[in-house]
């Protein structure tokens, strides 16, 4: 659906016990959409040095 990719980023994640949380975005232009700036929270649980769980917050 990305027609166009103009910039994305990852920001330094944040450690809480077993929760990773981190800020990414994209500057993308969707097939029928336009342009879009979108933003997003992650959220990844680990549990024995493994990711079990993602969560993502628009």
């Amino acid at each position: 659906m990305a027609e166009e990719m103009h910039s994305s980023y990852t920001h330094e994640p944040t450690v809480f016990g077993n929760y990773i949380f981190m800020e990414m975005g994209m500057d993308v232009t969707m097939k029928g959409m336009g342009r879009m700036d979108m933003k997003e929270m992650c959220n990844y649980e680990v549990k024995d040095g493994k990711i079990i769980s993602e969560r993502f917050y628009y």
